[in-house]
């Protein structure tokens, strides 16, 4: 008899901690390890606030289950290693005042963020040189040098040609002025020459003529990984070709 009264009573007590303390059937109630610092997602960096975060906001690129980039309210094409062009989607999210979420309020929240030296999203966006509104739906971002998020990507082995590239190995950094010595041609050209391929879109040709001599093999092995580093293969009037012209 005594069990099953105390079984009674265990459970009149569940019952009443699952209770809820108010009838609003909107709102939603959970637990968390640690209080948040700043609900605001544009300076919020401790992992309380940015999960908060995530529940509250709607953010514009979020990674999957797979780890790749999804987003609910843009989709976007590469136009360069440089310029990206984003156009919205149907159905966007509203604002808690019942106004819904528009291509200005993206563009004045990376700006705000951009321009703000104390949000900690300020220096992931430093490359990010201009926002250009090109419609209602349609905005292009600019970066100020290709991203490199191509080669970590798709590529395979660029954590091995990066110690090589500035001479860890044989204490002889593969600079400007190292290859000038090499093909007689000027530093400030080579420097010019590498700062504009990767603010354009650069297709790189190579003769196979250049395979008829002892490590000619090298100078293909150089043009894919310069293509790779710009970030356009794949792309219309990017990356790298063999033999278009004389052979």
């Amino acid at each position: 008899m005594k069990v099953k009264f105390l079984s009674l009573f265990l459970f009149l007590i569940s019952l009443t901690a699952c209770s809820p303390n108010n009838q609003n059937d909107k709102a939603v109630h959970f637990g968390i390890a640690q209080k948040p610092q700043n609900l605001d997602p544009r300076f919020a960096s401790d992992a309380a606030s940015e999960k908060m975060n995530n529940l509250i906001y709607s953010s514009l690129f979020y990674y999957d289950s797979n780890f790749k980039m999804q987003s609910d309210i843009v989709s976007y094409q590469i136009i360069s290693s440089t310029e990206y062009v984003f156009e919205l989607k149907q159905d966007l999210p509203f604002f808690h005042n019942g106004s819904r979420l528009n291509i200005k309020d993206i563009i004045a929240t990376l700006e705000n963020v951009i321009s703000d030296p104390m949000s900690p999203l300020a220096v992931e966006f430093k490359n990010i040189d201009k926002l250009v509104k090109i419609s209602h739906e349609r905005f292009s971002i600019f970066l100020k040098e290709a991203d490199i998020n191509f080669i970590q990507k798709y590529t395979d082995g660029y954590e091995k040609f990066i110690p090589y590239l500035f001479g860890e190995f044989d204490n002889t950094p593969k600079s400007a002025s190292w290859a000038s010595k090499i093909c007689e041609i000027d530093e400030e050209v080579i420097i010019s020459l590498a700062e504009e391929m990767a603010k354009k879109r650069t297709m790189i040709s190579v003769s196979w003529s250049l395979t008829r001599q002892d490590h000619g093999e090298q100078a293909f092995w150089a043009a894919i990984t310069v293509a790779a580093m710009l970030g356009q293969i794949g792309l219309p009037g990017g990356g790298f070709g063999f033999g278009y012209s004389a052979t």
